[in-house]
């Protein structure tokens, strides 16, 4: 099995308030998925193997292993001058993972979101690679 890597981003400059970016709630109107690579994953929309309530708790899942996936979606220019940022995702392993990663990158509004790649400049990023059975690089 080979790493399956997914950077989910978010563009915009830098309103008051919380964001809230909803995966579920018509998801292909607001995120875009990009075509950089003709062979990155794609995204289904479900609740997966175990939830609470089957369309309170759907999301956006990755379809396939051992693939890259980059999505990505716009919201409105705000400013957090003198203000902590605050941005959090919540993941959900259903299955054994011996090597794949999740990432959240704040890019800059000029993004060409139908070409956004691991190399695409971006101004925040977070998240994680997780390895089983070898040390990280």
């Amino acid at each position: 099995n080979g790493c399956s890597h997914v950077p989910l981003g978010v563009t915009g400059d830098t309103g008051p308030g919380v964001l809230t970016l909803p995966l579920a709630d018509a998801w292909t109107r607001r995120w875009v998925e990009s075509k950089h690579k003709p062979d990155y994953g794609r995204f289904v929309l479900t609740a997966g193997k175990f939830y609470g309530d089957a369309e309170k708790d759907k999301g956006i899942q990755t379809s396939q292993d051992a693939r890259f996936y980059a999505l990505s979606s716009r919201f409105e220019p705000f400013s957090n001058r003198d203000k902590t940022l605050v941005v959090q995702f919540t993941v959900k392993h259903e299955q054994n993972i011996d090597c794949g990663g999740g990432y959240v990158k704040l890019f800059p509004a000029s993004l060409s979101q139908e070409d956004m790649h691991g190399d695409s400049e971006y101004n925040i990023m977070f998240g994680g690679l997780l390895r089983v059975g070898s040390a990280l690089p």
